[in-house]
């Protein structure tokens, strides 16, 4: 894994994001998760934090009242947003729109989870597997391009992700016209609301969806 991990180091933005790794909470962590690739990695990296710009981040061992940072508290969000959208798994990154790269419990997958839409897509067995698969295709999974477009003009901070002002799911554009920046957990509740009307809609299915401040 020195290969992959080398191209994570050379890429992790230093501002704000190292944090000493917390054993009480790692006690705890692996109740849930159980592959050591990914305790390995954390630890190599720095317990975490943001790579290439913003447009990843892998949650720390830390406190929840660390809020962002804590892979307590987005897996305590997740669990409580998106109730049974989100049963059985646990999440341990996310891209720069906020969707989730998280294990499942059942079997130890490494699932993409599209807050949007509630869907998730198996990507690799394992956590090893997953960094390869990730590293093969940056742009797609984490949407840096993105990320960096929208800082050459306007300011994001750390607990901010990229959201659209339509939906992706309705037909809004992947364009910097069509984003804007939502905080923690604020983009996480938003599209919860959207997952849970719109999952498991028949292809060609209307619906008339019912958005937070678009009412």
């Amino acid at each position: 894994m020195i290969t992959q991990l080398n191209h994570f180091i050379d890429n992790k933005l230093e501002e704000g994001t190292s944090f000493e790794i917390d054993n009480k909470i790692v006690a705890i962590i692996k109740q849930f998760i159980r592959d050591e690739d990914y305790f390995e990695f954390i630890a190599s990296v720095g317990n975490g934090g943001f790579f290439f710009g913003q447009s990843l981040q892998f949650y720390s061992l830390v406190k929840e009242d660390e809020k962002f940072r804590s892979i307590l508290s987005v897996n305590n969000t997740l669990k409580e947003e998106f109730s049974f959208l989100f049963e059985e798994l646990y999440s341990f990154a996310q891209d720069i729109f906020g969707n989730q790269f998280a294990f499942n419990l059942d079997n130890g997958t490494v699932i993409f989870f599209n807050i949007e839409t509630g869907s998730r897509e198996v990507l690799a067995q394992g956590f090893k597997e997953w960094l390869n698969v990730l590293i093969a295709d940056l742009e797609y999974f984490t949407g840096m391009s993105y990320e960096k477009e929208w800082k050459d003009r306007y300011p994001i901070s750390l607990d901010q992700r990229l959201q659209p002002k339509i939906p992706f799911v309705i037909g809004g554009d992947y364009a910097i016209g069509n984003f804007y920046v939502n905080d923690y957990p604020g983009y996480l509740l938003y599209n919860a609301d959207i997952a849970k009307q719109v999952y498991n809609l028949k292809d060609g299915e209307k619906v008339k969806l019912k958005i937070k401040g678009l009412e």
